[in-house]
């Protein structure tokens, strides 16, 4: 599918020539066989994005345990206005995600994405009951990744989901995972800022550091 081509434009780019389009690029990528991309280095990227996704959110972890009910509460600017907040969204888009990708069920959290930015804040009151969930939902991605990893091609499966404003979407697994793990990477840039604003020192969370540990 045409969906499947734009995939393969963004994980092979190295395996072609530098077009003079993108229109080029998609055209040659129409060559390669999609089973030809389905290897373990294939797998290797999502367990890899699995992996990591758990370290940085523990690493979060350890960065907020030191803030007070007050600070965890605070409005910092951000779109779910807090640290609580945004640590909430994160831990029930993993859930909702994960969810649509297995059982295809309703979380129950869905009226979250059309309400208010107060009414995430009041979803996981206690802000180490939030951490505690992501983490959770973190440990599981792995192990969905894993299980999926075993058979690569699994990766390009279509699935269908309802959205939050209730309609109905067709998407690729691979790529919808990895916009799961991008966006506890945006969330987590706006903790640190606001761990920054609020005096305290935000968390090295690199994927490189994780790749090649400091020291």
């Amino acid at each position: 599918s045409e969906q499947s081509i734009t995939w393969l434009v963004r994980v092979c780019p190295k395996t072609l020539p530098q077009p003079r389009s993108a229109h080029t690029l998609t055209t040659r990528c129409r060559r390669i066989p999609l089973q030809s991309i389905m290897t373990a280095s294939y797998a290797t990227h999502f367990v890899r994005l699995a992996r990591y996704n758990m370290w940085a959110n523990s690493r979060v972890r350890d960065a907020v345990s030191r803030l007070s009910k007050e600070q965890a509460k605070a409005d910092t600017g951000l779109v779910f206005r807090s640290i609580l907040g945004t640590i909430n969204h994160m831990a029930l888009a993993d859930e909702l995600w994960h969810a649509r990708l297995t059982t295809g069920k309703p979380t129950g959290k869905e009226g979250l994405w059309v309400g208010s930015a107060a009414g995430w804040e009041k979803a996981i009151p206690d802000l180490d009951d939030a951490i505690e969930r992501l983490l959770r939902q973190s440990a599981t991605w792995e192990s969905y990744v894993c299980e999926l990893a075993k058979s690569p091609d699994q990766f390009d499966q279509q699935f269908s989901y309802m959205s939050t404003s209730g309609k109905e979407h067709e998407a690729t697994i691979g790529p919808i995972l990895d916009h799961v793990f991008n966006h506890g990477t945006h969330h987590r840039g706006q903790i640190s800022a606001a761990l920054t604003s609020l005096g305290e020192p935000a968390p090295v969370l690199d994927l490189l550091y994780y790749i090649v540990p400091k020291g």
